[in-house]
């Protein structure tokens, strides 16, 4: 029942992300990234007990993510975590308690009795899973061909499920009469006794947590696998802002004058050792450890992917004479551009069927038309993307920007540069033939 919440809660989660990206992500696929992500570490319920130990236990969390970038090295990501939170108390002799008890039936007593427990070789664990909506602003900075990335934001989490379990080497339980002053022990008819490796009824029972808020940090390296395809290695560390435990005030151990052998059991972190005295005043949730996330889209990886072939050299416009006024400058400019446009204004094809991934070559073209571009800052174009008759018009609309997303990431203004979706409406030759159908499925950049 558990996994099938977790698997309807991450599927509903990662089609209301798609459903969102969907549009922009066929407009400008280079500025988002879609993740699935793990972490394994130490997530631990964090407190101080009055008694015994606290240590960590080890636990996992798995999630998916989408991230929206605002440049080359900015992005901000929403996600769904589930995230587990373990952690175990021990102590081999805990203070006596006391608890005031109703009078046990058959007892020559009357009025209430305090009922004095002492514990040896205690051992409690807790377990609690919790749903956690994380909102991070990322920072990246290239290094090499890679990136190395912070992250740091803010969870929201809520419980998902709990248990806690509990056992004892033995319990002495005893009670007093403050009518009689009389210590009552060895009476196993009205549950005073010692009980040794007692079974504990109960104790695998749900814990009473509430939601709780988060800062979180994380850091390492974007390594690229291909042009939409990267993968984070890194340290995560989440700290809890508030306690997770409802204020309650049990009784550890819960005698029941009814039936006086058969004791409730409650957990420490929810229980009184006397009134007034809980064993533990805050839970909050703490975490750290190594998360690894795969990312498709890959936020503008595809930029730092270096071609092989030397991109093809511009050449070079020798002006014979100095102008000799701004209106000559700007004649000998003007013929200059006239002179590049001849060559600027070319398709560039072969792409794949469906496919909008530049090769070295096309990096190569669109390099060449690069540098004119930062040579001539006043330069603008269009980039106007085109498919075959057996495509749709996205793709079309799809190489259009990626071939955009290339040159904003390589240095050039993206209010320099329009895309048009041009579709199957002109193909250079009839789409009788698949090499036909490879030179129609093309970009075209004129200057604007």
């Amino acid at each position: 029942m558990k996994i099938t919440r977790i698997i309807q809660v991450l599927c509903v989660t990662g089609l209301i992300i798609v459903q969102t990206v969907q549009t922009a992500w066929a407009q400008e696929w280079y500025r988002n990234e879609f993740s699935a992500n793990v972490g394994v570490g130490m997530p631990s319920l964090s407190y101080k007990p009055t008694i015994g130990t606290q240590s960590s236990e080890f636990g996992a969390g798995f999630g998916i993510s989408y991230s929206f970038f605002f440049s080359r090295n900015v992005g901000l990501s929403i996600g769904a975590d589930l995230a587990s939170y373990n952690a175990k108390t021990t102590g081999d002799n805990l203070p006596a308690l006391v608890y005031q008890i109703a009078n046990p039936p058959g007892t020559p007593a009357s009025g209430t009795f305090e009922l004095r427990a002492d514990y040896t070789g205690y051992e409690e664990t807790q377990k609690a899973t919790f749903l956690q909506i994380p909102v991070m602003l990322q920072f990246q900075i290239p290094v090499g061909k890679q990136y190395f990335y912070f992250a740091g934001g803010a969870k929201i989490a809520r419980p998902f499920s709990s248990s806690y379990t509990a056992s004892a080497t033995s319990i002495t339980t005893k009670g007093y009469s403050s009518f009689t002053g009389q210590v009552y022990e060895n009476m196993p008819k009205y549950g005073f006794a010692t009980y040794t490796n007692p079974d504990m009824p109960g104790s695998d029972t749900k814990l009473e947590l509430e939601n709780a808020n988060l800062i979180a940090a994380e850091i390492g390296m974007k390594w690229a696998l291909s042009d939409k395809v990267a993968l984070y290695t890194g340290f995560y560390l989440d700290y809890g802002l508030n306690s997770v435990t409802k204020k309650t005030a049990y009784d550890l151990l819960v005698y029941n004058p009814a039936a006086p052998q058969e004791y409730t059991y409650n957990s420490l972190l929810q229980s009184q050792s006397e009134p007034g005295k809980p064993f533990v005043d805050k839970v909050s949730l703490m975490a750290f450890g190594l998360k690894l996330r795969l990312s498709v889209g890959a936020g503008f990886v595809a930029s730092r992917k270096v071609t092989k072939e030397p991109a093809p050299v511009v050449v070079p416009v020798v002006v014979k004479e100095s102008p000799k006024t701004k209106d000559e400058a700007l004649i000998k400019e003007q013929q200059i551009m006239q002179e590049q446009k001849a060559l600027f204004d070319l398709s560039i094809g072969g792409y794949l069927s469906k496919a909008s991934v530049l090769n070295s070559k096309q990096q190569a073209h669109l390099d060449y038309r690069i540098a004119i571009l930062k040579t001539y800052p006043s330069l603008k174009i269009t980039i106007e993307g085109y498919s075959d008759n057996l495509e749709g018009d996205v793709f079309a609309q799809s190489r259009a920007d990626y071939a955009k997303g290339y040159m904003v990431t390589n240095g050039i203004a993206e209010s320099r540069i329009t895309t048009v979706n041009r579709g199957n409406c002109c193909p250079l030759l009839s789409n009788t033939s698949e090499l036909n159908r490879t030179l129609n499925r093309r970009i075209l950049i004129v200057i604007q």
